[in-house]
């Protein structure tokens, strides 16, 4: 193309196609023809042209030219044509019909791995909600029990044409192999996570919830669970998974947790309650916990949720006392005893109807009786039942120290108990809450002055003090040290009484949903005010003022019993939006874990997944497996939808497992 010349008046232009072809890469020329074309155009462009069928030659013009032509639609198209060219198998350019074909077979390909996957998800499924193990000791087609997993698709296969087939004919994918069990285990596990967030975020307010326990291997495992209220206005507790604490149990590494647990659910501006109650890996850090998280999440207040029985959450606090330690380590092993077989179940039944502190108390003589018959008649008993009745009986008739703390405790446990229940059944009205605690606690100062009360019903068992196994303050002065005891187990309840219920009056704004009580009276202006101190950002105070005296004056909502029964009302008759700052405040007061929580059937789980599937359970797997049992109900409502397998297939194929599974 050098021989490209223009002629003008006294000079002609040449052209140097390296100028040229560097600034327009799309230019192309013609020896023969000496003039210039488009190449994409020349290609792809079916209409004729300058720049695909006449060619360009007229250099003098060339920069107005070329600026149309790099303008135009078509030139424009034809560049796309010419890039995406080559992208394009030549086969099915040449022969459109091979491409359908072989998209054809693809997509019947992947929507049969789908199918088996469907499944292999379902028996994940299945497995995970009954806590059943996975994997067996020997998985070989020759084992007599290859494990549940196998197993149950050898099961479903005598039924199922297309997995049998599969499982006799697939060479790649079969699907038994434990990195597909557990990559499915992850998915599921995985979509259920994705929908609990889905709900948070919907929700208004939430509240975490932390409590502690060891496993079958002495790991420390935190619990980690996120309470709300759902659109529907059903209170949820959702489990988010397990946190191995062991090695580092300082508040610092649990606000870690808390943190990262609330900043993962974009829950920062929602957070309005934490509660960390029995978490033994919290002794001595549960203050600072509070503290720094309060500091990060201010409407975080920290309330003791009240699932616990206040005996049983006070008996363990007074473990560092050895005497109270020893006597609850021996009434545990009895009432374990008694619910280790039928026989003796019903040996107790024909005394006493359930073994408690007050019934062992009661029922004392009664008691040494069937220890002694047990013994006397080891013809009919097993070897360790009389065993175990020689160290009871021996505690019943001679031990001082356990027959002591015996009529100490079921003195004072049944008033615990009536508390337990107020606290459980009256959170609407914190005051009258608040008076019964204060009323416990008189109770145990009066009670300090009954000491020589208790030292005379023991001292008429006929039961020798045991001066050796008490700290005496001086030689022989074995009443002074029974008393120093007696008086150190009062001052504890005491303190754990004031710890747990300390910031109760906090939780004042309860009563707010009191409505019945507020009618034709005076404004709960104190309770009113312990909202607004610590959740005022979330509500209109003028509107919400309006709203409850509207509804504490009319006789159809203010006869509702609590704050469940009136939202469930303003649902029901679509008024929800009239009262929106009352609907807000039911759904804060729900959120706020005072009366009930799911962390103790989390360790049910928890126990039973690492006693019985496998002790060496990972902490990821170990987390995923519970999910799915603990959610069991979520998943199942789940598994009704196609939708979910799909989800559960899509988090599945980011796993590299080299099978098919997005259609074209």
């Amino acid at each position: 193309m050098k021989n490209l010349t223009t002629k003008m008046k006294n000079c002609i232009r040449h052209f140097y196609p390296e100028k040229y072809y560097e600034q327009f890469k799309w230019l192309t020329g013609c020896e023969n023809k000496t003039k210039l074309f488009c190449w994409p155009c020349l290609l792809f462009e079916n209409e004729n042209g300058l720049w695909n069928r006449t060619g360009f030659s007229d250099l003098n013009n060339f920069s107005k030219v070329v600026k149309r032509h790099i303008m135009s639609e078509a030139h424009l198209q034809a560049v796309i044509k010419e890039k995406l060219f080559y992208k394009t198998r030549i086969e099915h350019v040449l022969n459109k019909q091979l491409e359908i074909i072989n998209h054809r077979q693809h997509n019947e390909l992947v929507d049969k791995n789908r199918q088996i996957l469907k499944r292999l998800i379902d028996v994940v499924c299945f497995l995970g909600e009954h806590e059943l193990g996975f994997r067996g000791h020997d998985e070989t087609r020759a084992s007599s029990n290859t494990g549940n997993f196998l197993d149950l698709l050898s099961l479903m296969a005598k039924y199922d044409d297309c997995l049998k087939n599969h499982l006799e004919q697939s060479n790649v994918f079969r699907g038994n192999s434990n990195r597909i069990q557990n990559d499915l285990i992850s998915a599921v596990s995985t979509v259920i996570l994705k929908k609990i967030k889905q709900e948070i975020g919907e929700a208004r307010f939430i509240a975490i919830v932390l409590d502690e326990t060891t496993d079958v291997t002495n790991f420390s495992q935190l619990s980690i669970v996120i309470r709300y209220v759902k659109t529907d206005g059903s209170i949820q507790e959702r489990f988010l998974g397990f946190k191995h604490v062991s090695e580092n149990r300082t508040a610092e590494a649990l606000y870690t947790i808390v943190y990262n647990v609330i900043t993962e659910i974009h829950g920062e501006k929602k957070l309005v309650a934490q509660s960390y109650d029995g978490a033994a890996v919290m002794a001595g850090q549960l203050g600072r916990l509070q503290a720094k998280v309060r500091k990060t999440f201010p409407s975080a207040l920290f309330i003791h949720y009240f699932a616990h029985k206040l005996n049983l959450v006070l008996s363990q606090s007074m473990n560092h006392i050895k005497e109270c330690k020893a006597f609850f380590v021996t009434l545990s092993g009895m009432s374990a005893f008694f619910s280790k077989s039928t026989k003796r179940t019903q040996a107790l039944d024909s005394i006493v109807h359930k073994s408690t502190m007050l019934t062992f108390s009661e029922n004392r003589e009664s008691l040494i009786e069937l220890f002694e018959n047990i013994i006397e008649n080891n013809e009919t008993w097993d070897s360790e039942a009389i065993n175990s009745s020689r160290g009871f009986l021996d505690c019943l008739k001679r031990d001082f120290n356990f027959n002591y703390l015996l009529n100490i405790f079921s003195e004072i446990f049944p008033f615990l108990d009536k508390v337990f229940y107020i606290l459980q059944t009256k959170t609407n009205d914190i005051d009258f809450c608040l008076k019964k605690v204060d009323d416990f606690k008189s109770m145990l100062s009066r009670k300090r002055d009954d000491f020589d009360l208790f030292w005379k019903k023991t001292m008429t068992l006929s039961v020798e003090p045991q001066a050796k196994r008490l700290r005496t303050d001086k030689e022989g002065d074995v009443q002074t040290s029974y008393r120093r005891l007696f008086y150190e187990i009062i001052d504890q309840i005491r303190q754990q009484i004031n710890y747990r219920f300390n910031g109760l009056k906090d939780f004042k704004f309860f009563e707010l949903c009191n409505f019945d009580a507020y009618k034709g009276k005076t404004f709960p202006e104190d309770a009113f005010k312990y909202l607004l101190l610590h959740y005022g950002q979330f509500f209109d105070r003028v509107l919400l003022r309006s709203e409850l005296k509207v509804i504490y004056e009319t006789d159809d909502i203010s006869a509702k019993n609590n704050a469940r029964e009136l939202m469930q009302f303003l649902k029901d008759n679509e008024l929800e939006e009239a009262y929106t700052e009352v609907s807000k405040l039911c759904e804060l007061v729900f959120t706020i874990p005072a009366t009930s929580s799911s962390v103790e059937r989390n360790f049910s789980v928890l126990k039973r997944i690492k006693n019985f599937v496998k002790n060496s359970t990972g902490q990821e797997r170990l987390s995923q497996i519970s999910l799915l049992s603990i959610e069991n109900k979520l998943l199942q409502n789940m598994s009704e939808h196609p939708r979910f397998y799909d989800d559960v297939i899509d988090e599945f194929a980011k796993s590299d497992q080299g099978i098919e599974l997005h259609y074209k």
